[in-house]
């Protein structure tokens, strides 16, 4: 009949395992096999018996690790199983039977490649997990300190605090791991034996990975039910500013509507504690004369200007980002004819840059403004200039909407 109980003992912790082992033998129960993740060991029952327990450090070689194991069988020893990639584990019931290695000095020659491989991946680990930490929070470039600022996705935003944390945590284990490594081979070497450390029963693996794994999933959805970019339709949107209309900006062009035009649309708003107020406002407006126009009003109210700056610059960014990828995009969303974002000097603004090109058969142009903690870009296809619409946005940022 097979048992399984959880080993109480680091793969570090040599001795420790061997006595374990040995213990685990006088009571009937003999090692089978260790699972790949060190958490679980597998024992056949049988009387009790004095059995010892050895580890032997895995060579890179594997036609040595044979030679040693047919070296082992004559001296009495039996294979029982191979424990992840570092130990080969034999077993002997005859006591007179000689140790695998004679003097601890052996047994230290023995473990140099198993340490020289576990620095070396413990290295690969941490330069590993750090690339992926650049990887995360740089590529696309401000991805990550945008999700911050704004909150616009907080389940992602609480998966990168957590890999964060995860890292500061990791690194560390990573080098104690290297320590304990070097402290095995020195104490070895000094003709020093090895001592057995205190036991503990680790849970399983999936029994700690899966809860985690939930609770990174779901917990920003419970303690923050309402993050996240609401959408809501024309109609019901309460805005913060009265953002001119379709009517509105046409009227300041060559050639003002006579008529109302069909109007569709949405607007999605969202707040977080460093932007409490966020919204972005889509509307698509026809006229059966003048075919469809479109525009887009993205604004952000930051708690400071410091901030409204930071932000002004992440969504630059990432306009810019776009408009290096859209020449490449099928159909209707590609553009040409474009003339990137330049400074554009407007009384009263901190900041302002402009950029015009061509998509859907129609010219568009976009405006990026900041005003002290204001942060304000409009995309717009139709016959207004910029020139002419931005008195009208300007003036709806010196009124607000009382709700």
């Amino acid at each position: 009949m097979a048992v399984k109980k959880p080993v109480p003992c680091s793969i570090y912790d040599i001795r420790g395992i061997q006595e374990w082992l040995d213990e685990m033998a006088r009571n009937g129960l003999f090692l089978a096999e260790v699972n790949s993740h060190l958490d679980r060991a597998v024992f056949e029952t049988g009387d009790p018996a004095p059995v010892r327990y050895r580890l032997d450090p895995l060579n890179k070689d594997s036609e040595k690790n044979e030679e040693r194991k047919e070296l082992y069988v004559q001296m009495g020893w039996t294979y029982v199983t191979q424990i992840g990639c570092s130990f080969n584990l034999y077993s002997c019931d005859d006591p007179s039977a000689p140790e695998l290695y004679s003097d601890p000095q052996s047994l230290a020659l023995a473990l140099d490649n198993w340490v020289r491989r576990g620095i070396r991946n413990s290295l690969l680990v941490g330069l590993f997990a750090i690339a992926v930490l650049l990887l995360t929070f740089f590529l696309p470039p401000g991805r990550a300190l945008q999700n911050l600022l704004l909150w616009e996705d907080l389940a992602d935003l609480v998966e990168d605090c957590f890999y964060i944390v995860f890292i500061i945590v990791y690194i560390p284990l990573l080098v104690l791991d290297i320590r304990r490594m070097l402290k095995i081979r020195s104490t070895l070497a000094q003709g020093l034996p090895l001592k057995a450390k205190k036991r503990w029963n680790r849970p399983p693996f999936l029994a700690w990975y899966l809860p985690l794994m939930l609770v990174l999933i779901f917990l920003p959805d419970i303690l923050f039910p309402s993050v996240g970019w609401e959408v809501q339709g024309l109609d019901e949107a309460v805005l913060s500013h009265p953002w001119p209309t379709a009517a509105q900006l046409e009227a300041v062009g060559p050639a003002p509507l006579t008529e109302e035009p069909e109007m569709d649309g949405y607007v999605r708003v969202n707040d977080s504690p460093f932007a409490p107020v966020q919204e972005y406002v889509s509307v698509e407006y026809y006229l059966p004369s003048l075919g469809g126009y479109w525009t887009g009003v993205r604004y952000v109210q930051a708690r400071s200007p410091k901030i409204a700056a930071l932000i002004y610059r992440l969504e630059r960014n990432k306009e810019v980002r776009y408009y290096e990828k859209a020449p490449s995009y099928p159909n209707n969303n590609r553009i040409t004819e474009l003339q990137p974002f330049q400074p554009w000097h407007w009384p009263g603004l901190d900041r302002a840059e402009l950029a015009r090109y061509h998509r859907h058969g129609q010219d568009v142009w976009t405006l990026l403004l900041l005003r002290e903690a204001d942060v304000l870009m409009v995309e717009y296809s139709g016959r207004a200039q910029p020139e002419d619409c931005l008195p009208l946005f300007l003036d709806a940022l010196d009124k607000e909407v009382t709700p």
